[in-house]
């Protein structure tokens, strides 16, 4: 089967030829120039000509930024994602100031009509596992063409996206993420989220930052529509929730107190390959907004500090157990009996009885098991059986909520105890999010592989297995 090509002439052209001087008419009477500075797009002016507001000395941008590249090529920046920084010195016309560019696309470009995207993310320092796919592919630009390996299919309820990686001829690298079909904009930029979000489960990076966005009205049309849009910053996780590399682990796993760890009963579970277990991933985010949001906060929360990272990580316990889902009866059964209940209080206290108030608003809580259960029952659905260690985690978790962690004498005693907490949270929490998606292979066990002493001395595992 012959590799795809990608054709990638426009997209090259469009961020190597990115720093130039442009025109803003509206708001200056001089040119700037436009650069891509620390992950941000921004235009660099003179405060010369530009029109004040005579009471707040500030100056006043238009609801609607327009800027010509190239001398010919105008650009539509919204009012609300162009910000105007170091515009201070209003009585010095040759200082300095910068357009902070949060969206910039052609102004023939219309969010609501639907086009085939592309997303270029900035690779960075995000780590790339090629074993992920072995799909050869090609990309092209100036008809000059590359060859790599690793294009990975994803197929999202049909759908079918291509995820890739692109040098341009300046040798920046950027991850694509190409859409095969047409959509418009606010659907594109979910599946754009997803997939980053998955890659951050695969690889502890979230690659984020900011994407060149190209999109064409046909799939093979040369005439393409590109701009920028800023997003959020990259997340980077310090951990990672399995490992591929067999070697790595058995040096990782040499210090003697780990030495109850037998690593040959798992060698038979090295190398793995997971294209369709990535692309699995990715639906089951796309499909339940909980599961993504849980995902998000088990990336986001370890860069924190102990404090905020024991809350963030409770709260995806909580998310990710979907726990407002469990009762204890039957709803229909419960509803029914409450209108019972109700009967027997209005005869014994009255019609205006502050009881029924306080019934009708905590009945339906009262069908629910505690918290402790709750977040329990979601480990057995998944063939999880829970350790008495962690059991009493769960317990504890409660208190990063409401603030009454017990202190366990000193700085150095209290931090570590929260580390431990924190360590066998994430575990959790990596349980539930990959064994609700389906994925089969070993987890890996941080609060082993970093040597936290309650989970080594309750001699936990240092990979946890599916059932």
């Amino acid at each position: 089967m012959c590799s795809p090509v990608k054709e990638l002439t426009a997209e090259n052209d469009f961020i190597t030829g990115l720093k130039q001087t442009v025109a803003i008419s509206e708001l200056f009477k001089e040119e700037g120039e436009l650069c891509l500075k620390d992950k941000r797009l921004i235009v660099d002016l003179k405060l010369s000509g530009i029109e004040w507001n005579q009471y707040r000395n500030t100056p006043v941008l238009p609801d609607e930024v327009r800027m010509t590249l190239n001398n010919e090529d105008v650009y539509i920046l919204p009012a609300q994602s162009a910000v105007l920084q170091g515009a201070n010195d209003v009585y010095n016309n040759s200082a300095k100031c910068s357009l902070m560019i949060g969206q910039m696309m052609p102004e023939d470009w219309e969010s609501e009509e639907s086009y085939y995207y592309k997303f270029l993310l900035p690779k960075g320092d995000c780590p790339w596992i090629d074993e992920i796919s072995p799909n050869r592919y090609s990309f092209s630009y100036n008809k000059e063409k590359y060859y790599r390996e690793g294009l990975i299919e994803i197929s999202i309820f049909e759908q079918k996206i291509h995820l890739y990686l692109f040098n341009t001829s300046t040798k920046e690298e950027y991850i694509v993420i190409e859409l095969q079909f047409s959509c418009t904009y606010a659907a594109a930029q979910k599946y754009q989220w997803i997939i980053s979000l998955s890659l951050g489960l695969i690889t502890s990076h979230v690659p984020l930052d900011f994407a060149f966005v190209s999109c064409s009205i046909k799939e093979e049309d040369s005439r393409k529509l590109i701009g920028y849009q800023r997003l959020r910053d990259t997340i980077k996780c310090p951990y990672h929730f399995f490992t591929c590399n067999f070697r790595w682990l058995k040096e990782a796993t040499k210090e003697p107190k780990l030495n109850y760890i037998n690593l040959e009963e798992y060698k038979d579970l090295f190398p793995w390959k997971y294209p369709k277990d990535f692309s699995n991933i990715v639906s089951h985010l796309y499909d339940d907004e909980k599961m993504a949001r849980g995902a998000l906060l088990l990336l986001d929360a370890p860069s924190l500090p102990l404090d905020y990272q024991g809350t963030i990580l409770s709260v995806a316990l909580e998310t990710l157990s979907n726990v407002n889902n469990i009762t204890l009866v039957d709803p229909k059964t419960w509803k029914k009996t409450k209108e019972d209940v109700l009967k027997i209080i209005r005869r014994e206290f009255g019609d205006n009885s502050p009881i029924i108030e306080n019934l009708k608003n905590k009945w339906f809580s009262i069908n629910s098991p505690t918290n402790k259960e709750k977040l329990s029952r979601p480990f057995a659905d998944v063939g999880y059986e829970l350790s008495e260690l962690e059991k009493r985690v769960i317990k504890e978790r409660n208190k990063f909520l409401h603030g009454s962690l017990t202190l366990r004498g000193t700085v150095e005693e209290d931090a570590s105890y929260q580390s431990f907490l924190c360590f066998e949270l994430l575990k959790l929490c990596s349980i539930l999010l990959f064994r609700r998606m389906g994925f089969k292979y070993p987890l890996l066990n941080n609060a082993v592989l970093y040597g936290v002493a309650e989970a080594i001395e309750d001699k936990e595992p240092i990979l946890i297995l599916a059932n």
